[in-house]
């Protein structure tokens, strides 16, 4: 114990001695870097009601009951149970003043435990995942002390202040390869010592630059605003943007809101002209659009990430991750300074799983930056759209959004040149998954990619079940995505040879969401060494009298000499089973159950497959004639130690298409079903140029679903004449109700009189009775259906070209519109729609499109009404225009 003690007292001389200017920092008042005192009356204030009062129940509880004896403490633990003492203290010594001096106390004793963490963090080989905890401790102690300066002695801040700045020096002189964990904890640290925008280290620590020792800083800036795409989407998929930006990783996240609250951030001159940019995390597009990625979409309804890249196939939003539940998360407060709709997505997500983690069901853990960051009032609860990410991927899910709805998504990560051009620039825990989809229904994924169950060698994700760390990070084939002229070789380490090179695509190149259908492109660019892949991606939503599906029309070219086209999809059963062979394919979740393992003992126990509904499946219908089909097993991966869930060894299907003239065109229907929601009847359809499906719904419902290998042809089928590359068409007691058409310029039944178009350039289309979407790169399009009399683009109504009975013909600009119709029949006059308050688009139903067109007129002045969101028509698009939005949010006739 003595040689312990001298040994740090050593350490502590020499370090003081090193960094002396650091301490002899002029500091500004505190507490400074998170809030301000003049805030703590009104924090003090808000626990008189709820979540903050129970937050402040839980703070202090966990302050007087929390400890830190190294030996009872795995390594693992050692930094999250700092961090947890240290954030429940200092908001226990904020909320109840009486007692503050005895929650001052307790931190101060915790402080000495650094010197266990940093024997931890000396040993060899030390590992990645134990560096950031203490990191984020580190954060939060020093936050910590920035709340109890005032109540400090000189003898107290010291001897506190030389605990941390072993830490502090830990990170400086540790090798540079974990980024911003270094920038991190030196920024945290020479703020706290008074440091501001006018250093020079502060400035090399966020926008990059050198030491004085002449080491490089990435800066922390550049280093964030690497991992994720410029709309949102992170790289390397949603669990480690989960980490990075949502969880525990406070030395990465929580930066931002230090540097914004003593608006350093705002002090920094990026472009080097000498005048502060005034920029803001919160008000950059980039981190607006992550946030609302990551609560909105980057998880299905049910709560389950979407297993892209190094992501779980079982990990829920409630997962317990090293003593810290996801749901938990400050950033559930946090996302709302970034935008409205990420507070209100982070408070449907909170709300949905009220009862989560049900071991502790708290709304939100009595800890600081949870307190502090949540907003006041809350948000409302609101529940996202479909929505596409054109450079990370399309995320589809249902209307009236329910923790048992549909939720589809195309994963086609764009990457910079820079990625294609340096061959260093390698994201770790990305995937070969370009064009890759994922499928969950009635609360189930039900559609599946590899998973991922940790990464602790260098070349990747660790082996699971036996596959590969080759399998499981750099081969597409464990993905529901295609490849040419690909023979797997080992099922358990498959070959590289032809497989994906890169793991980004080109990114999604064109889409739409709707009422009726959501559609979206993805496009390979690179990332296939022989050919390319589109994937189009399609969502048929639910409607009365038939259930909600997805379809895949899936456009291969291979290179010169290739003859094969592949396509894998991994359901998530290893019950996979012909229903009728090369044809459809039914997978129902496993009843039996799987070994899970406690977390905390190791222990094993019984769990299921399911997470709650284990009548959920999905069909896979195989409209195409594959030349084969194989059924082969693939690892289902996932923590074994989480979730009451466990990895398995799935059963997939592995279809192969012959290539005519190196081309193929593939439709296949995915259809979810459980014991309410019974799956479609199917049958394939083929003529000259065409193959596909019927999809036959109860009600007399028929949707049919045709590719065409002559796009610029006419294709005549039944009684329908389509040109372009792919069809969709729904007819209801025999009469055509909608229709798509992908890149085509043609689009007719034979009823009299008719519905459908016909355009003089292609263009991409979806039509149903009350209007639909168009993408055009400039045409003229004649539009027919019955009383057809006006055409609305984007609630303005166009002047025809020409028209007659029953149909009208407009000129549409480069671009993508919303389109409605006015129509009368020929003996009635036309029908007065009586508005919908809050209808910005006039689309007939009140959503997020009309809160986004509300938000962009905000503050103007307009005579043009409810088509500028000035609902109430007094002239000015303001709050009262919200209020109404929102009482009518949901609305739909």
């Amino acid at each position: 114990m003595h040689t312990f003690v001298i040994l740090v007292g050593v350490l502590v001389l020499f370090q003081i001695t090193a960094f002396t200017n650091l301490i002899s920092a002029q500091t500004p008042a505190h507490p400074f870097m998170l809030v301000s005192a003049d805030q703590l009356p009104a924090l003090r204030a808000r626990a008189s009601q709820e979540p903050w009062s129970s937050m402040k129940a839980d703070a202090i509880f966990d302050c007087q009951n929390l400890t830190y004896s190294p030996g009872d403490l795995q390594d693992y633990d050692k930094g999250y149970r700092m961090q947890n003492i240290m954030s429940a203290c200092s908001l226990a010594f904020i909320l109840d003043d009486a007692n503050r001096m005895q929650y001052k106390q307790k931190i101060l004793n915790v402080m000495p435990m650094w010197a266990d963490i940093l024997v931890v963090q000396r040993t060899p080989n030390y590992s990645a995942a134990f560096f950031m905890a203490p990191a984020a401790a580190f954060l939060d102690s020093i936050l910590a002390m920035d709340i109890i300066y005032n109540d400090l002695t000189l003898a107290e801040k010291t001897s506190a202040e030389n605990w941390l700045l072993q830490e502090y020096n830990h990170y400086y002189n540790a090798p540079p390869a974990n980024p911003p964990a270094f920038e991190g904890t030196q920024l945290v640290w020479n703020i706290y010592k008074g440091k501001d925008a006018s250093d020079p280290y502060i400035n090399a620590l966020v926008k990059g630059g050198q030491r004085d020792d002449y080491r490089p800083i990435v800066g922390y800036k550049p280093q964030m605003d690497m991992l994720f795409t410029p709309d949102g989407v992170y790289y390397e998929g949603p669990f480690y943007g989960t980490v990075a930006f949502a969880h525990q990783r406070g030395e990465r996240s929580h930066i931002i809101d230090i540097l914004e609250h003593t608006n350093i951030i705002r002090n920094i001159d990026f472009d080097g002209n000498g005048v502060a940019d005034n920029y803001s995390f919160y008000q950059d597009p980039k981190y607006q659009n992550l946030y609302e990625w990551l609560f909105g979409y980057a998880s299905t309804p049910a709560g389950i990430q979407a297993p892209f890249g190094d992501s779980s196939d079982f990990y829920p939003v409630w997962s317990e991750n090293f003593g810290y539940y996801t749901i938990h998360t400050a950033h559930t407060g946090q996302a709302s300074k970034f935008s409205q709709e990420a507070g209100q997505y982070a408070m449907w997500r909170r709300t949905q799983f009220a009862d989560k983690p049900s071991q502790d069901p708290i709304f939100l853990p009595g800890r600081l930056l949870q307190y502090v960051l949540l907003s006041y009032p809350l948000p409302a609860p609101t529940a996202p759209i479909s929505r596409i990410f054109n450079d990370g991927g399309a995320f589809f899910m249902d209307h009236n959004l329910t923790k048992n709805s549909l939720y589809g998504a195309l994963w086609n990560v764009k990457a910079t040149e820079e990625y294609f051009n340096d061959p260093n620039m390698v994201y770790f825990h990305a995937h070969n998954d370009t064009n890759s989809i994922h499928v969950s229904a009635y609360g189930e994924p039900l559609l599946l990619n590899v998973g991922f169950k940790g990464a602790g060698g260098a070349q990747g994700a660790d082996e699971c079940l036996g596959f590969s760390t080759n399998y499981m990070t750099h081969r597409a084939v464990g993905n529901n995505t295609a490849l040419i002229n690909y023979n797997i070789g080992n099922p358990n380490d498959p070959s590289e040879a032809n497989d994906h090179r890169y793991k980004f695509g080109a990114g999604i190149s064109e889409g739409f969401t709707g009422n009726g259908i959501d559609y979206a492109s993805g496009d390979s660019g690179l990332a296939l060494p022989n050919g390319k892949h589109q994937r189009n991606f399609i969502f048929v939503h639910p409607q009365i009298g038939s259930n909600g599906y997805f379809i895949l029309f899936d456009e291969i070219t291979g290179n010169a000499g290739t003859s094969t086209a592949h396509i894998a999809l991994h359901p998530n059963s290893d019950l996979t089973a012909a229903v009728s062979s090369n044809q459809e394919y039914r997978a129902p979740i496993p009843a039996t159950p799987r070994t899970c393992y406690d977390p905390e003992t190791g222990d094993p126990f019984s769990c299921s497959v399911a997470f709650t509904n284990q009548s959920a499946g999905i069909s896979v219908f195989l409209a195409t004639p594959p030349q084969r089909v194989d059924l082969l097993d693939g690892a289902l991966c996932h923590w074994e130690y989480y979730d009451d869930h466990a990895p398995y060894v799935g059963k997939y299907i592995f279809s192969t298409y012959p290539l005519s003239s190196s081309r193929k065109n593939i439709v296949t229907v995915v259809f979810p079903y459980d014991s309410t929601h019974a799956a479609a009847g199917f049958s394939r359809l083929s003529g000259s140029n065409y193959t596909g499906a019927s999809v036959q719904h109860p009600a007399s419902i028929f949707d049919t679903a045709l590719e065409s290998s002559a796009p610029t042809s006419d294709i005549r089928h039944d009684l329908v004449t389509f040109r372009g590359k792919a069809v969709w068409y729904r007819t209801q007691n025999s009469q055509t109700s909608a229709y798509f058409v992908r890149q085509g310029s043609l689009f007719r039944d034979s009823a009299t009189p008719q519905r459908g178009f016909e355009a003089t350039n292609s263009v991409s289309l979806y039509m149903s009775d009350e209007g639909g979407n168009v993408i055009s790169q400039g045409s003229d399009i004649t539009f027919y259906r019955p009383g057809l009399i006006t055409i609305y683009l984007n609630g303005q109504a166009q002047t025809p070209l020409s028209s007659g009975t029953d149909w009208v013909r407009i000129r549409i600009s480069s671009g993508s519109y919303q389109i409605a119709f006015n129509n009368q029949s020929s003996s009635t006059p036309i029908p007065t729609l009586v508005p919908i308050l809050g209808d910005a688009n006039n689309d007939r139903r009140v959503d997020g499109i009309d809160y986004v067109i509300w938000l962009n007129h905000y503050g103007v002045t307009t005579s043009n009404g409810s088509s500028d969101a000035d609902f109430n028509s007094d002239g000015r698009v303001d709050g009262v225009d919200y209020v109404i939005w929102l009482n009518n949010y949901g609305t739909q006739l």
